[in-house]
């Protein structure tokens, strides 16, 4: 059996620390998560078949209607950034024609130049409030455990980027950001619940329970050279762990 720890866990988009720019995205774009409509009481236009589009005498008002839908969810979502809002869906109008959002017609391909988008000509219009609330919803997810750790990481990056950056997919990939998460991490380090990393690490190792005794041996040689902070965040040499776990712990791993 190979090593059963899933490595790709700790290289989700932009590494741990970036997680909370997904999930602003996420949460600010959740109108046009399920398509360019967004989730309303509106319902969806009627065709008569495939290659009918909707009347166009009717296209203008279901826009408005989608307009209206998509700037009210979005500003609740993202609490007072009514300006990011409606940039969001300027940005929409942009990719999707008014026809495609009249019959929730969505391509996924366009969503995804929609996010990209919207990350990039939209984030200096969010509240740092805003931002903030997105970094420790990425960050702390489910577990308030992972607050003081989170706080710390935003008040860390905060020295070193302007709050709208941090909310930019195209500044948190980038070499700088992960040049600063470095220090981040060993800032905060002493504030990461280990429980919370020993729990996601052997989540993602012991996808077998028969492998629960080498996942352990291999989480302690893994404690051995770096710290439950650098673990979360992937910051340590992955080749000489798993070198090293294959020579110490590989009489553990289950045969069958």
């Amino acid at each position: 059996m190979p090593l059963a720890f899933r490595f790709d866990r700790h290289d989700r988009d932009h590494r741990a620390h970036a997680r909370y720019a997904v999930a602003l995205l996420s949460l600010l774009m959740c109108s046009a998560c399920g398509g360019a409509s967004p989730a309303s009481n509106t319902a969806p236009a009627t065709v008569a078949d495939a290659g009918t589009s909707v009347q166009q005498s009717d296209v203008a008002s279901k826009v408005e209607e989608e307009h209206k839908a998509f700037v009210a969810n979005c500003t609740s979502a993202a609490a007072s950034s009514s300006d990011y809002c409606e940039c969001a869906w300027n940005e929409t109008r942009a990719v999707f024609s008014d026809e495609e959002l009249a019959t929730d017609a969505a391509d996924p391909d366009k969503l995804e130049r929609v996010r990209s988008k919207v990350g990039t000509m939209c984030a200096s219009k969010l509240p740092e409030d805003a931002v903030k609330k997105g970094f420790a919803a990425g960050c702390a997810g489910d577990k308030p455990e992972m607050q003081a750790y989170c706080d710390c990481s935003w008040n860390e990056y905060r020295k070193k980027f302007a709050a709208q950056d941090l909310a930019r997919p195209d500044i948190v990939s980038n070499a700088s950001f992960a040049a600063a998460r470095a220090g981040v991490v060993k800032a905060c380090a002493s504030k990461m619940p280990e429980n919370v990393v020993h729990e996601s690490f052997m989540n993602g190792c012991a996808n077998d329970p028969k492998a629960n005794e080498f996942c352990e041996c291999a989480w302690k040689e893994l404690r051995k050279t770096s710290n439950a902070a650098e673990i979360e965040a992937g910051l340590f040499d992955r080749q000489a762990f798993i070198t090293k776990t294959e020579k110490v712990c590989g009489k553990l791993k289950p045969t069958n």
